[in-house]
């Protein structure tokens, strides 16, 4: 009895496939793009066989896979366009604040107030020679400012930080913004007026932007993988933003509001690589570093981390992937 119960069981089985054998297929193979391409799982599965070096990229901080233009399907232009209009982080979210706001509560305060380190860094230079490496520094891994936030790393749970405004829309750790409001005014001194387009946001609004955009995506007829794949490449997911802890920053110049590469080549954009270490800010996904932090190049995204690993950072050509790597 129990042979026969069991060969029956196998043989409406087996028929059972036979009959939706299309309908099995179809979702298993939506499975493994699933498993191999959404913003849960890093793109070390993919294979540049068949592909030319730079036709694909990988996307600010959601990780996914990026097609160059000339490998970009008819009717996904107008997306690919929009997307490197806003770049990441910041489709919903655009907020500015002037050199002047941000400067309001400094008023009276003479040069640079930012400490520089004993050993000493050359005010107005980016020899490396002339940086002092801490390479005998203790470095924390429990060190709040060097916190690593990434795809693969979530924002601890149950974690705090004291918030505190930089102008009356805009908001940051309050720990940094001291040295924020001193790069800014350094930076003004030079003649460079910087923007913030982009500050701290709650988890809520971080959850808020990504539904929107989701919502508008499964109206236009995509499906929930397609529509969540579509919209991790513009914003990030919620619980995986340096913005949502106000230690990131996605910073311009007055009159240039786009993010994107050409903010690199602003004086500007030269004077932030130059200059935010001493104030102890990095550019969180520099060039060539992609393959490592699974984000393009952001020119205008920097990331606060003390003065001490930011100076770290930039003697030995670090990312902060590449510092907890060595250090931790």
């Amino acid at each position: 009895m129990p042979v026969l119960f069991v060969c029956m069981f196998f043989f409406h089985l087996a028929d059972y496939m036979a009959r939706n054998v299309k309908r099995l297929s179809m979702t298993a193979i939506s499975l493994v793009f699933f498993a191999v391409y959404s913003s849960f799982s890093f793109p070390m599965f993919i294979s540049n066989a068949g592909f030319n070096a730079g036709d694909i990229s990988i996307d600010a901080d959601s990780g996914e896979l990026e097609l160059s233009e000339n490998l970009v399907e008819d009717g996904e232009s107008e997306e690919a366009d929009e997307l490197s209009k806003f770049g990441h982080d910041v489709v919903e979210d655009d907020n500015t604040a002037d050199i002047d706001a941000l400067l309001a509560d400094v008023e009276n305060t003479e040069g640079n107030a930012t400490d520089e380190p004993d050993a000493g860094i050359s005010e107005n230079t980016t020899d490396k020679e002339e940086l002092y490496d801490y390479s005998d520094y203790d470095f924390s891994r429990d060190d709040w400012r060097l916190i690593l936030i990434n795809k693969q790393h979530s924002i601890p749970e149950n974690y705090e930080f004291p918030i505190d405004n930089i102008t009356n829309d805009m908001q940051c750790d309050a720990r940094l913004k001291d040295d924020l409001l001193d790069m800014f005014k350094a930076a003004n001194a030079e003649g460079v007026s910087l923007e913030i387009r982009s500050p701290y946001r709650t988890h809520m609004h971080q959850q808020e932007n990504f539904d929107k955009r989701m919502e508008t995506y499964i109206r236009k007829g995509y499906s929930y993988v397609e529509a969540f794949q579509r919209t991790s490449r513009a914003i990030t997911v919620p619980g995986h933003s340096e913005h949502e802890v106000g230690l990131a920053f996605d910073i311009t110049c007055t009159g240039y509001y786009n993010l994107d590469e050409a903010f690199f080549k602003t004086a500007a954009g030269t004077w932030l690589y130059e200059n935010s270490y001493k104030y102890g800010f990095i550019l969180r996904y520099p060039k060539d570093k992609e393959y490592i932090t699974g984000i393009e190049f952001e020119p205008w995204h920097y990331r606060y981390v003390g003065v001490e690993a930011a100076t770290y950072m930039t003697l030995n050509d670090m990312c902060m992937e590449e510092f907890w790597g060595e250090r931790f």
